[in-house]
């Protein structure tokens, strides 16, 4: 049983920050979204490093994480018709995941009989509860059953606990004898808490032995009972285990579930508190830095990476993250020389070589551009190749040979054709040849496929006041400078389009 168990144990538990209703009910306008669980709508102006047109903006657009972990490979939607169109197959996919390891060992007969288990049995033997709560946590993702088994342990220690009181007032008990309140009890409860989520009710509609899943209930209905996730409840649970033990995973999860509900500030809150009980812990520093890197703070984001180099020169994603700042912000010397560090630890994937090619390409080094690049190709499945075409198109305009940046936005578009960056940039060179039609075209389905995007509602809204349609340049105009209040010939064109209507 423990074999399995850590086999399906995940290392980054609480990784991921997004679930199905808090992205299907994301309804608020686009034009007021600027990052997921981030309250200010003012933290897109507080960034302290290039503009908004040459860093990425938000997770939508290019990932704005050095590495890929589990919270900047999640795509964001801005309304419920994309949740419905985009969102269905990697939900299935989770969940059939799920499913795949609870019956990775279950090929002939079933490992353990969950029905049949007698929790009162086995709580009485607190080794014994351990690795069965494991399995049934991990494995067999039987969260009720597991939230049980806990809550029997909690009554028997605190029976316990009370026993022993009574005998120590009444100096039957010597004073040596320790009082056992597990702590770990407690954060594991939390665990359940919040993991229970989609099976609450299912008790009230008759179906409480009944296993649910989201091919067998409507998808709103779905949605409904994920929402009755007990945060609150794991919330104090958390507590309740912090006071008897503080931990660093107890910190982590409690700052989890403060970014759940929107609180940015208090979970760094949590996390400066974690780091005054444990000073220089990577996991505190880590989860501090990401939130900050949410909330647009380069300088404080890039701070605690550093401290995090100085204290594990092997920390892959701090080296990966402070080699992106530095490209983007027109230093490619410093990030390749970050990026080539990450290759001699022996870490190599297709978006390392990928950035080794732009790098080398942007620090002149144009014999080892290609060679990065046809690694990354090498290395590439349906998922990346998109991004690394495209970026060889970038690189083809920028050499002026436009040909192959045609052929490389095509091969872009056929591997991913909800690649808006390569509609943009292909629109620019149809619009350079003369075919102001289908540049307007590729630039309205860039702009379609990605709102905050910036750079396609730029050339769109240029391109329609050329052809006279200054109320559709006047609304995009307002929606570029929303992404980019600064930029200059935009403020222009608004004034120009302004002056325009006010006199007619």
């Amino acid at each position: 049983m423990k074999a399995i168990t850590e086999d399906s144990i995940d290392d980054d538990e609480f990784g991921s920050e997004f679930n199905l209703c808090d992205i299907a009910f994301l309804d608020k306008d686009v034009n007021n979204i600027h990052c997921h669980y981030v309250s200010s709508d003012n933290f897109r102006l507080a960034t302290g490093s290039l503009s908004q047109a040459v860093r990425p903006s938000n997770l939508t657009s290019r990932p704005l994480t050095g590495v890929f972990n589990a919270n900047s490979i999640e795509k964001c939607t801005d309304s419920i018709e994309t949740v419905i169109r985009d969102i269905s197959r990697p939900i299935t996919s989770y969940y059939n995941k799920c499913q795949r390891q609870r019956t990775t060992a279950h090929l002939n007969r079933e490992f353990v009989h969950i029905s049949r288990l007698d929790l009162t049995k086995y709580a009485q033997n607190s080794e014994m509860a351990y690795s069965l709560f494991e399995y049934l946590f991990y494995v067999a993702k039987e969260y009720r059953e597991a939230l049980n088994l806990i809550n029997l342990l909690c009554n028997n220690a605190s029976n316990k606990a009370s026993n022993q009181v009574s005998k120590l007032r009444s100096n039957n008990l010597s004073h040596n004898e320790s009082i056992e309140v597990n702590w770990w009890w407690y954060l594991q409860k939390a665990r359940c808490l919040y993991q229970e989520t989609i099976f609450v009710e299912m008790k009230n509609k008759g179906n409480s032995a009944k296993k649910v899943s989201f091919s067998t209930i409507p998808f709103c209905e779905a949605i409904h009972l994920y929402c009755l996730g007990l945060k609150r409840e794991a919330e104090s649970s958390l507590n309740q285990s912090l006071e008897l033990n503080p931990t660093i995973e107890s910190y982590k999860f409690l700052a989890f579930i403060a970014v759940q509900f929107d609180q940015p500030g208090r979970a760094i809150g949590i996390y400066d508190k974690g780091l005054e009980r444990f000073p220089h812990d990577i996991d505190l520093l880590t989860g501090k830095a990401r939130i900050y890197q949410k909330m647009n703070n380069i300088l404080k984001s890039i701070a605690l990476y550093n401290e995090i180099v100085q204290i594990d020169d092997m920390n892959i994603e701090s080296l990966a993250s402070l080699a992106m700042h530095y490209f983007y912000e027109d230093e490619p010397e410093i990030s390749l020389k970050y990026y080539r560090r990450i290759l001699q630890y022996g870490y190599e994937s297709t978006e390392l070589y990928n950035n080794l090619g732009l790098c080398t390409f942007y620090t002149q080094q144009y014999d080892l551009c290609l060679s990065f690049f046809n690694q990354a190709i090498a290395l590439s499945d349906e998922t990346n190749s998109a991004d690394i075409y495209y970026n060889l198109g970038h690189i083809a305009i920028n050499i002026g040979d436009l040909q192959m940046a045609y052929h490389c936005l095509y091969l872009a578009i056929m591997n991913n054709n909800n690649h808006s960056e390569a509609y943009n940039n292909l629109g620019v060179l149809e619009q350079k040849y003369g075919n102001i039609d289908m540049a307007k075209e590729l630039y309205r389905t860039s702009c379609q496929l990605t709102s905050d995007l910036f750079e396609p509602h730029h050339n769109l809204a240029f391109l329609t006041e050329t052809l006279g349609e200054l109320q559709t340049s006047f609304n995009l105009v307002k929606h570029s400078l929303r992404l980019f209040p600064n930029h200059r010939d935009l403020q222009n064109l608004l004034f120009r389009l302004r002056e325009y209507i006010t006199s007619t």
